[in-house]
């Protein structure tokens, strides 16, 4: 019976311990407190190293255009009747900004200036004329001594004039270089087809070799004829008429010709829809010019200028854009290989070729660009305009439609001077 009682009682205690550890697993593991965090202190000198951030080209781009067009519009605002601006990076990002009005009282239909407004462009014409030129140039073979040759802008233009215009014998020497460079000391007093004709029959090349829009105006009708036709045209009839003292459908002619190479040779390449050399629309955006004695007093304006209808006139001069179409376009031009070939871009910019080259500006950023002008003086308005390729990739265009005050120049307008300090705001 003793040994009976031993076994059971240790049966009893087995079953409690057995009780006491399922009624544990039931509520769960007992948890288990960690052991206090020790730190362990830095020793004396040591550097904390911090993880580089790198930016991609696209950030870094997307945060220059932000700070350039915010800066330039903060100097441009209530400078003028009305301001636009827009800049656009290599890798694609853009930004834009704009400020005042592009049609107000006493014209019809006020509103307020955007990127996207279209008015004329002046004198900018030029450069997108220059890269055509240069594009076609880098492309052109002519036969010599049996063999294609390829042509410079050291060549002689005359083979590449109308047919039916007499050469002075001076006007006979004259390259693409010199009209590019604006050292052809062409003075013709005028840029339309029957003044330009006439200019070259008698010219001596004694005028200043400055700058002169007839260097470019010729590029009206040389473009077309180097480019040449996808369809063979008949002439028979315009050249009857100027014959008989009538140039307008020969005018006519060739300046619808340059009109579609340029959009075919830069514009569609910017991704841009057909321009024109003239104005467009219902209530389109104007230029103004003060009404007062002061003129960079903007309190009320004289009605506005459209500037109207200059197909027949257009090259060295005369498309209109818009500010976000001015720097798609330059940035294409300054796109190696999308307009013209990387040689024939690197002369572009080297040799100032329809274009100006600034040199450093500070912060080690240069630039290429072209100015637009139309004086309030001799117009019912006053355009200003801009554009530009930075050595960083950036391109930009700048409208201002009225007399430009400037905000660091009281007695005018320093435009170029307010865009390089907005470059410079924005960083190298």
């Amino acid at each position: 019976m003793r040994k009976t009682s031993v076994i059971t009682a240790g049966v009893l205690a087995f079953g409690a311990s057995l009780a006491t550890f399922s009624a544990a697993q039931a509520q769960g593991p007992v948890p288990r407190a960690d052991p206090p965090l020790r730190l362990q202190p830095r020793p004396v000198g040591q550097v904390l190293k911090i993880p580089k951030i790198t930016l991609s080209p696209a950030a870094v781009e997307r945060i220059w255009v932000g700070k350039f067009t915010a800066a330039f519009m903060a100097r441009c605002a209530d400078h003028a009747v009305g301001c636009a601006v827009a800049a656009i990076g290599s890798s694609g990002v853009t930004s834009e900004a704009a400020d005042g009005a592009a049609r107000r009282a006493p014209d019809f239909a006020p509103r307020a200036m955007t990127a996207g407004d279209v008015i004329t462009m002046a004198s900018v014409s030029k450069t997108f004329t220059a890269a055509t030129l240069l594009k076609i140039i880098s492309d052109k073979k002519v036969i010599v001594n049996g063999k294609p040759t390829a042509i410079s802008v050291d060549d002689k233009i005359a083979p590449y004039l109308p047919k039916s215009w007499t050469l002075s014998e001076p006007a006979k020497t004259l390259t693409f270089r010199q009209l590019l460079r604006h050292q052809s000391g062409l003075e013709c007093g005028g840029i339309s087809y029957a003044q330009l004709k006439t200019c070259f029959a008698t010219t001596k090349l004694d005028g200043a070799k400055t700058y002169h829009n007839e260097n470019f105006a010729d590029m009206r009708m040389i473009i077309p004829i180097m480019y040449g036709s996808p369809v063979r045209v008949n002439m028979t009839d315009m050249l009857a008429k100027e014959a008989a003292g009538d140039p307008g459908p020969i005018a006519a002619y060739y300046g619808a010709r340059y009109r579609s190479i340029v959009n075919t040779v830069v514009f569609s390449k910017a991704g841009l829809p057909t321009l024109e050399c003239k104005v467009q629309g219902r209530a389109p955006a104007l230029s103004y010019k003060s009404a007062t004695t002061h003129k960079w007093d903007f309190s009320s304006v004289l009605p506005g200028e459209s500037w109207g209808d200059m197909s027949d006139y257009c090259g060295s001069q005369g498309w209109f854009m818009s500010a976000r179409q001015m720097a798609a376009a330059m940035r294409a031009i300054n796109t190696p290989g999308l307009v013209m070939p990387a040689a024939a871009l690197t002369q572009m910019q080297g040799e100032q070729l329809g274009v100006y080259a600034s040199g450093d500006l500070g912060k080690g950023v240069s630039s290429w660009s072209h100015g637009g002008y139309h004086p309030a003086e001799w117009n019912k308005g006053e355009i200003n305009t801009i554009i530009v390729h930075f050595s960083n990739g950036v391109s930009a265009g700048v409208i201002v439609n009225s007399p430009y005050k400037g905000a660091t120049v009281d007695a005018g307008g320093d435009l170029w001077g307010d865009l390089v300090q907005a470059a410079l705001t924005a960083g190298p």
